[in-house]
């Protein structure tokens, strides 16, 4: 009995293993296939994004989608010629920071190379994109820890261009003008003071001062 289950299990394991090299051997053809993509194509790679795929697809496709060589070369050049000027005044901080939001992600392996690449990329996009960092907060950290699952081996530079290129992307949280805010409370309060007085309360942080 215990032989038999040995073969199925055996003939089991050589099964997915066939699986696996044929959906590998798949992955590595489309992403040749991607490659060869005309530029104004390539941007059709978003509907990509968020949906299961073969990872051995994965990088390919993110490489290309996320390619910016104008923003490499910038990088590149400023390290010959301005090293210093490619380190944000943060620095410390997003050292540290880095380090921190690593530690809670263990899905990227403990790396020094990962640690430094992710530092010192998000260090340079502060110094050209200051705004990124002000506007995201926190998700400036974490937006990176994608690519880095993706490119475990990548360098600063790699990682420069792919973030950048992300960041351009990735939709900007909408802040509404106190202005309107105080004038729509406003008008609330003509027709429902105790409506209006329950909204202040329940959402603080989106009411101007001034209300309060």
């Amino acid at each position: 009995m215990n032989a038999v289950y040995v073969q199925v299990q055996g003939r089991l394991k050589l099964s997915k293993t066939k699986q696996t090299l044929a959906l590998q051997s798949a992955a590595q053809a489309a992403s040749l296939l991607v490659q060869g993509l005309p530029a104004e194509q390539r941007s059709m790679l978003r509907l990509l994004f968020n949906h299961p795929f073969p990872p051995p697809f994965r990088p390919q496709a993110w490489k290309l989608f996320l390619s910016d060589p104008t923003t490499r070369f910038k990088y590149e050049s400023k390290c010959v010629t301005n090293r210093i000027g490619t380190i944000s005044v943060l620095d410390a901080q997003f050292t540290m920071k880095c380090q921190a939001v690593l530690d809670a992600f263990p899905s990227v392996p403990p790396s020094r190379k990962i640690h430094m690449a992710m530092k010192t990329a998000l260090s340079y996009i502060h110094t050209i994109t200051p705004q990124a960092f002000s506007t995201l907060g926190e998700a400036y950290f974490s937006l990176v820890l994608p690519l880095l699952l993706v490119w475990p081996d990548a360098d600063a530079s790699s990682l420069v261009e792919a973030y950048a290129t992300l960041l351009a992307i990735v939709p900007r949280p909408h802040f509404v003008d106190e202005a309107f805010v105080s004038r729509v409370v406003d008008l609330l309060n003509t027709v429902d003071t105790s409506y209006a007085t329950s909204l202040v309360t329940l959402f603080p942080s989106e009411v101007p001062n001034v209300l309060k």
